[in-house]
């Protein structure tokens, strides 16, 4: 009963949620606030000028021509391993979760005004580059022959992670921006597995798929909420308008959640996934 319940379809589900409580704590509440401008300047001042040029190139690896080189090329390993139907859920998937941050972006700063505390900064809520290299790393993923699959996810988590990361400490996005970015594009490629998987099942002989992600991501993530609460906890407690970074401890270990977030998302990603897989058409 639980396998069931705790399905892709159901964990997007909660994904998107998750990234619409993101939204709220972050411009509808002073701790939100406060913890995001906090986390932003810690890792704004990490991004010294000796390192801009490479943090530059690193979003570049994001940006629109790389997204549609690296989606076309996902597609086209579908194909190779005769995996029609991915080929055409994974530039679905893509499209959607990417369109649909546009959307958000035009819609949300339209309906709450939040500037960061000491800052002039746009909101761009959610991150752009964030979904867009999130959904390629979970597409990578669905992508991947079950072998190769340890290797997709490693790589693909730090791609994701450097692209939020990058974006941060160059000033372009919030902490919060990057964290919902990571959400809808896991809700998307969750959304693409379940819609997979209803398509397998109807074929002759199939003996359905018996879904393990929550169980598996549990412990992990009781782990990263606790470290999280803590760093909350203390930046909170700071004063936000320090721009020492040395002053801004606390801020940087909450920021690891936006690795421990993009992590996760990957790892319970690969591990729903089952091992073996038919290559007919599918």
């Amino acid at each position: 009963m639980m396998k069931r319940l705790l399905s892709p379809a159901a964990v997007g589900s909660i994904s998107a949620a998750v990234a619409m409580l993101v939204c709220l704590l972050a411009f509808a509440t002073g701790p939100g606030m406060r913890v995001d401008a906090a986390v932003f300047w810690a890792l704004t001042e990490a991004g010294i000028p000796q390192l801009r040029s490479g943090i530059e190139g690193i979003v570049l690896l994001a940006g629109p021509s790389a997204f549609a080189l690296i989606g076309s090329a996902l597609t086209l390993a579908a194909l190779a391993r005769r995996r029609t139907t991915l080929a055409v859920i994974v530039p679905i998937v893509l499209v959607a979760a990417n369109a649909t941050t546009q959307g958000l972006q035009d819609v949300i700063p339209a309906l709450v005004d939040r500037p960061v505390v000491g800052a002039d900064f746009a909101t761009a809520w959610p991150s752009g580059h964030a979904t867009a290299a999130m959904s390629l790393a979970l597409c990578g993923l669905l992508v991947a022959s079950p072998l190769l699959r340890p290797a997709a996810a490693m790589l693909g988590a730090a791609y994701a992670v450097a692209v939020g990361y990058a974006q941060i400490a160059l000033g372009n996005h919030l902490p919060s921006e990057v964290l919902a970015g990571y959400l809808i594009a896991a809700s998307f490629a969750l959304l693409g597995v379940a819609v997979q998987r209803a398509l397998e099942t109807r074929r002759p002989g199939h003996a359905g798929t018996r879904y393990h992600l929550m169980p598996s991501m549990a412990a992990p993530a009781i782990g990263a909420l606790a470290v999280l609460l803590v760093a909350c906890v203390a930046v909170v407690a700071t004063d936000p308008d320090s721009a020492r970074i040395t002053q801004h401890i606390p801020a940087l270990a909450l920021g690891s959640g936006i690795a421990a977030l993009g992590v996760l998302l990957i790892t319970g990603m690969r591990i729903s996934l089952p091992q073996g897989e038919q290559t007919r058409s599918g």
